[in-house]
């Protein structure tokens, strides 16, 4: 759809301009320029005006359909008139799609062609040749002023290569799909057995710039003067009137020599160069803009084969829209030129239709909550908001206050890739790859536990126990992100920190999160299980285990089960086989009097203190978190 904000703002602009010029004050140097501007205006304003009363008109007419006391007479009238302004909504909102497109600056300018020989030898340029005068026939026809700029002429009456200026009106909006490679395949003159040749013509065309448009210093240029070559004729290889030119900066070489006059060569040799350049610094911003997109019109690019001509069947076939006519004869006479010319802009028009984007962030953000508001999910306006401003790099605060902002065409399809990932329920913390946990920020993704609130119990705790000025070594068992030892280590900054887990992937994780916090050096991460682990021996140990049944593992959340690794979550049969070899190790790997804090699950207590008991700890308390449930177990090796 259309924002509603530009057809408001294309009514006001038709208002505005209509009371300008009807009050006579208009100043007289943008009188013109105002004047065509209403005139454009006026062509769409009748639809912009339909478009925009529409939802207002609908809600009316629905009123009168589902109004219980509406005769059958009235809400068959309703129903019929909602249908034509449904169907008239729709070809309105095209003619505005259409009449909003980006306009191309160089549409307006007459244009420069050059066509060249390519493979094919003497055929190639016979068929150099036919092209020029196809081009001239059309110029002919639509009285276009074709004005010859140099020609190369090559034997049997063929060329080489030849350049043009035509001029007229909107000139290159109408030939700036020919650039690129035109193939022809036909009997030539010289084959006796009659077998079917292929050859190929190059066609550039672009923009004639003005010297407003393109600004040549003098000391970017290098100009050469040599004696003409020819066929001959007076003042020709007698004079040195033929000029070379070269553009230092972009190395682009023009050479003139077809007048006999060295300034009139110069003036255009500038002509071709200032072209040439404007073509050149045009086709960089375009393909800037269009770099999200591949076109089937093409780039223009002169060596991009655009079009064959097959004379022995009669037919001329354009590749980039599969479009063929089977009139090359009427098409070589310029004919049936603009056949091909309306069906190559038309795809060109669907394609820029096809890459509009103008969805704002408040509607983008309405469509995503209405999509995640049909899922499992409970807060699908901030899940949006979240989304978005990861995708545009942006906290939630800019999107409420830049909320009518368009979004480029990549950021909706990235956003739109992570809402339907997040409507099948995986959680946001893996779709943005971050989680705070103790007010720091940690990446995140699918290898490691996303943290919980809860076990920033163990922080706490831990920081309870030893003050500032502490120093000891601690290690972290089963570290997943290492968000556990990272915080703490953050806080104390005399701690030593080793963190270990089963899982590769989630100790590169953990690396790569000691990295961005800057703790590299006092901290150091093995990929371990805690039964071989061997190394060290510690002052403190922190784990936040596996510890939920096997079996009650089906009855988790959808985002945890389906999404959160199995391996940091699968605490054995029971629910107590991981925490008795954490247990286990800890007691070998705690130095005397060192401190133990381990996190439980719900109802573990008892059994818990039972096997540290066993394995010779003194229980010092049992923390519950905020949820008022048994959350960690303080313990002190005897």
């Amino acid at each position: 759809m259309v924002p509603i904000k530009k057809i408001t703002d294309l009514i006001s602009k038709h208002a505005l301009l209509e009371t300008e010029l009807s009050s006579g004050q208009v100043d007289k140097k943008l009188f013109a320029e105002k004047s065509k501007e209403y005139s454009d205006l006026n062509e769409i304003i009748k639809e912009a005006k339909e478009y925009e009363s529409f939802e207002k008109d609908k809600i009316e007419l629905e009123k009168i359909i589902n109004d219980t006391t509406s005769d059958s007479d009235m809400k068959f009238m309703a129903k019929t008139e909602l249908v034509e302004i449904s169907n008239k909504y729709e070809i309105n909102e095209k003619k505005l799609k259409l009449f909003l497109l980006p306009k191309d600056e160089a549409d307006k300018k007459n244009a420069i062609i050059e066509i060249r020989a390519g493979t094919g030898g003497l055929e190639a340029s016979l068929f150099a040749a036919d092209l020029f005068k196809m081009y001239e026939k059309v110029s002919h026809k639509k009285k276009w002023l074709l004005e010859l700029i140099s020609i190369s002429k090559s034997d049997a009456g063929g060329l080489k290569e030849v350049i043009a200026s035509i001029k007229g009106k909107n000139i290159y909006s109408t030939l700036k799909y020919e650039s690129g490679v035109h193939r022809v395949q036909r009997v030539p003159d010289t084959e006796t057995q009659g077998r079917v040749h292929t050859s190929a013509a190059t066609v550039a065309v672009l923009p004639e710039a003005e010297e407003v448009d393109v600004k040549i210093e003098d000391k970017d240029l290098r100009i050469d003067v040599f004696r003409s070559s020819g066929p001959g004729g007076q003042s020709v290889n007698t004079t040195d009137s033929a000029v070379r030119i070269t553009h230092i900066p972009t190395g682009i070489v023009v050479s003139q020599q077809d007048e006999k006059s060295q300034i009139r060569n110069k003036e255009k040799g500038l002509k071709i160069l200032r072209s040439r350049i404007y073509e050149l610094e045009r086709q960089k911003k375009e393909d800037e803009r269009s770099k999200d997109r591949k076109s089937k019109i093409g780039t223009g690019d002169r060596s991009e084969r655009i079009r064959t001509y097959n004379f022995p069947q009669g037919r001329i076939t354009d590749h980039r829209i599969n479009f063929t006519l089977h009139k090359l004869e009427e098409f070589m006479e310029g004919e049936i030129f603009d056949e091909m010319i309306e069906n190559l802009n038309l795809q060109a028009q669907e394609e820029k239709l096809n890459n509009l984007n103008w969805m704002n962030i408040q509607t983008l953000l309405n469509q995503a909550s209405k999509t995640l508001d049909n899922s499992s999910n409970t807060s699908s306006k901030l899940d949006s908001e979240i989304l978005l401003s990861k995708i545009i790099e942006k906290n939630r605060q800019y999107l409420i206050l830049n909320s009518n902002e368009e979004l480029k065409k990549e950021n909706i399809k990235s956003f739109d890739y992570l809402v339907k990932r997040r409507k099948k329920g995986e959680p946001i913390a893996y779709l943005i790859n971050k989680k705070e946990f103790w007010k720091q920020n940690f990446y995140i993704n699918q290898n490691v536990l996303i943290p919980r609130p809860d076990t920033e119990t163990l922080v706490e705790e831990t920081l309870k126990l030893f003050n500032v000025n502490s120093k000891l070594n601690m290690l972290d068992i089963g570290t997943g992100s290492g968000c556990i030892l990272l915080s703490i280590l953050k806080e104390r900054r005399n701690f030593f920190g080793t963190g270990i887990d089963i899982s590769k992937k989630a100790i590169n994780v953990a690396r790569f999160n000691a990295k961005m916090h800057q703790l590299s050096n006092r901290v150091k991460f093995y990929n371990s299980d805690v039964d071989k682990f061997l190394i060290g021996k510690y002052d403190l140990v922190v784990s936040n285990p596996p510890y939920i049944k096997r079996q009650d593992l089906k009855y988790l959340e959808v985002d945890v089960k389906g999404f959160e690794p199995k391996l940091a979550l699968d605490g054995g049969k029971d629910g107590f086989s991981k925490i008795t070899k954490v247990i286990s190790k800890t007691s070998t790997l705690l130095k005397k009097n060192g401190r133990f804090i381990l996190e439980i699950g719900f109802g573990q207590k008892k059994k818990i203190l039972s096997i540290l008991k066993q394995n010779n700890f003194f229980i010092n308390k049992v923390v519950k978190d905020y949820g008022k449930n048994d959350r960690c177990v303080i313990s002190t090796k005897i």
